[in-house]
């Protein structure tokens, strides 16, 4: 009896034993197929870059991104230094975001988002355009040309690119709000400033129309009601100002000639 339970377990101990080895060797297959894997899509000339496509733009010009970028053709897709990428684009001005993506196995898509600025402050005879973060990205010697807004109410004086006009977030907050208005452009109605010295008594202009606005609340409501004013075939607004502040019709003076 004894003898036959030795046999017995010398049976499990070489089964088990086996059964370690075919799991270890099993294991180094997978090592070995994984570590070939690798190499073959990372050295492989078939997973190089062959084209990088550059989308989302259209203050800047795609072409001269793609020429910026054009010593990462021939690197492997795979192992590209994606923050290198994203490092050389954002040095533009205009460049907000960078997303990266692969199509294929050879192609780069750069989508771009792109800094979209329509305000600008005076400093000095110098125009500063600036965002709605109150950051200045540009400096321009006129305006002509562009869909840009002039804020008015803010300091503006010893600033350059890269600088903030205020620190003010509810002051970054109002604009964020004008932000899609002037943006949209709608029905060419377009902004010619904004004034912002006093956040609750917010003012605007629309060529020879003044806009009292109170505060930055139910913005929607009040810029649905100017656009519906200065549409308006009988109305005819072209001089004078709507008051939109307060609750209620809005009070309008037409001096229109």
């Amino acid at each position: 009896m004894t003898e036959y339970k030795q046999s017995n377990e010398i049976k499990k101990y070489l089964k088990t034993k086996k059964r370690k080895k075919r799991i270890k060797k099993v294991i180094m297959i997978v090592i070995v197929l994984t570590i070939t894997l690798i190499l073959f899509l990372t050295k492989a000339p078939i997973f190089n870059i062959n084209t990088i496509d550059v989308i989302g733009t259209s203050k800047i010009s795609s072409d001269n991104l793609k020429e910026t970028l054009k010593m990462f053709i021939g690197q492997n897709i795979y192992i590209v230094n994606e923050d290198e990428i994203k490092n050389i684009l954002m040095k533009d001005k205009y460049v907000k975001e960078v997303k990266i993506s692969r199509k294929g196995i050879s192609k780069l898509v750069i989508n771009i988002v792109e800094e979209s600025p329509v305000f600008y402050v005076e400093n000095n005879g110098i125009i500063e355009v600036i965002n709605e973060d109150l950051v200045v990205i540009e400096e321009l010697d006129s305006i002509e040309g562009k869909n840009l807004v002039k804020i008015s109410g803010v300091g503006a004086e010893n600033i350059s690119v890269g600088d903030k006009v205020s620190d003010d977030e509810i002051l970054s907050s109002i604009l964020e709000k004008f932000y899609p208005y002037i943006a949209q452009n709608r029905e060419s109605i377009k902004f010619d400033e904004i004034n912002i010295a006093d956040i609750v008594n917010i003012k605007g202009r629309i060529g020879e129309v003044e806009i009292f606005f109170g505060d930055d609340s139910d913005l929607h409501n009040k810029m649905e009601n100017v656009y519906r004013i200065l549409l308006s075939e009988e109305i005819k607004l072209t001089k004078g100002y709507i008051d939109v502040s307060f609750d209620g019709p809005p009070i309008i003076k037409n001096t229109s000639s």
